[in-house]
């Protein structure tokens, strides 16, 4: 079977002028076959994103799904200087990995976040 994986976005800008858009489109086959998608609650001290048996991460959505705290994405255990996204309410991210090992932190309190991690 081949492009297991479909993935798509868009960015649409209406304050300028004239709008403007950018989009893709990228359908991937998987070698591996491994998934999960699941809530997972982030407190304020910084920890591992679980993404089950996915042991070659390609891709990884996670959505804070928090009405008042943002959730910071980094690269280190205590997401202090390797810090890649700052995830405000209902903010959301995709991200090609080429780690398996994501950490993620809240402020002020503990966030859900919908983590949802595809295996290459």
């Amino acid at each position: 079977m081949a492009n297991e994986i479909n993935i798509q976005a868009a960015l649409t800008i209406q304050r300028s002028t004239p709008p403007m858009q950018a989009m893709g489109t990228l359908d991937i086959t998987q070698t591996g076959k491994h998934c999960i998608c699941s809530v997972q609650n982030i407190g304020t001290s910084a920890e591992q994103l679980v993404i089950g048996d996915c042991a070659t991460l390609g891709y990884l959505f996670v959505k804070n799904v928090d009405a008042t705290n943002y959730v910071q994405l980094g690269l280190d255990s205590a997401v202090s200087t390797q810090i890649f996204a700052k995830l405000k309410p209902n903010e959301f991210c995709l991200i090609p990995c080429n780690t398996s090992t994501i950490y993620a932190k809240a402020n002020t309190a503990a966030c859900d976040v919908v983590v949802a991690a595809a295996e290459l």
